[in-house]
């Protein structure tokens, strides 16, 4: 722990209900220290009780080995409350002539933990930028769907304002059909309304034009948009499959 300390390491003692005698952090992932002993397992040997029991029953409910107590020590490292690397007594080497590589464990658990905290920086920058892009993207896309539903609209209302004209020429030319003197001269009145109306109804004149200015290089960011409001299947059909 001196050691720990001198390197300018936290160590703090732990708390119950912890088996830890204590945590190390050098710097930025707390290493839990547990010391326990190993045990070896040995073959069980039966009791003369199992041995009776084995006769009487024709079953054996004792257990195939045993787990003893040996003399030698072993130092758990937990980095982050999660099993890691143990440090165990050799035949030629105790743990206590081990400490260096546990200081090596403990800082290389440290900086793995840096580097993940670094790459999760990185992926939270990179999507915040990817989502700043996206919004300033559909933002200009929307922008120039507003001139794309203007054309539209004036499509509409066109076809409209022509077919009437159509119907006006149509009428004009069937009203010596209408024999009512009186009647012809309230139809010749009410299509020479229908024309004045016309003219002032005009699509060029009566349309609402959108704000701002059109900006032709924002017709891919206006598809991007359309693709990511419009199901995969409603697209692909709508476009003939191309991407």
């Amino acid at each position: 722990m001196r050691e720990a300390i001198r390197r300018g390491w936290t160590v703090e003692s732990a708390t119950r209900p912890s088996s830890d005698l204590a945590t190390i952090n050098a710097g930025h992932q707390p290493v839990g220290i547990r010391l326990k002993g190993p045990q070896k397992r040995v073959p069980h040997v039966k009791t003369a009780k199992e041995i009776a029991d084995d006769k009487r029953w024709s079953h054996s409910w004792a257990p195939r080995y045993d787990y003893l107590p040996t003399d030698r020590l072993r130092l758990e490292l937990r980095p982050g409350n999660y099993s890691g690397t143990n440090v165990e007594d050799s035949i030629r080497t105790q743990v206590e002539r081990k400490l260096d590589q546990v200081f090596a464990l403990i800082q290389k658990a440290s900086d793995d933990q840096r580097k993940r905290e670094t790459e999760w920086r990185r992926r939270q920058l990179e999507q915040a930028q990817a989502q700043q892009i996206a919004a300033e993207r559909s933002a200009r896309g929307q922008a120039y769907g507003t001139w794309v539903n203007s054309l539209d609209e004036l499509h509409a209302a066109w076809q409209r304002y022509a077919s009437l004209r159509q119907l006006l020429v149509d009428a004009r030319s069937e009203l010596r059909t209408v024999e009512d003197e009186a009647r012809r001269e309230s139809l010749t009145q009410f299509l020479a309304w229908a024309e004045v109306h016309l003219e002032i109804d005009h699509p060029l004149t009566a349309m609402n034009l959108p704000n701002g200015e059109p900006v032709l290089g924002d017709y891919q960011d206006w598809i991007w948009t359309q693709r990511k409001a419009t199901p995969q299947n409603v697209w692909q059909a709508f476009t003939g499959g191309l991407q």
